[in-house]
């Protein structure tokens, strides 16, 4: 028996962020937590609850060209607790800091 996919499931969803410098878009590879302005973090946990998988490509800012790298998101983002409200982060996990 196969199952049929569900309807309100739809196709991979792409979004491309620009980090401030390399060093920044190297610490969050490091951590694996990625840091985004709310209004960004909304499209992307809608994304997350409509789509089969959610793709971050980053890229450096004033890097012409330049790929940074790319992340599967494998949760919400969540507004920041006790820190900057204008950002929204993925949650912690296991690696040190």
């Amino acid at each position: 028996n196969e199952r049929l996919p569900d309807a309100n499931i739809t196709s991979p969803r792409y979004f491309v962020v620009r980090a401030k410098d390399y060093e920044y878009l190297a610490r969050s590879v490091m951590r694996q937590r990625w840091i985004v302005l709310p209004m960004f973090a909304a499209a992307m946990n809608a994304a997350f609850d409509t789509s089969s998988a959610v793709f971050i490509f980053f890229a450096v800012d004033g890097d012409e060209g330049g790929f940074g790298g790319v992340a599967k998101l494998s949760s919400h983002f969540m507004l920041l607790q006790n820190k900057d409200p204008s950002r929204c982060e993925t949650p912690p996990n296991e690696v040190p800091e």
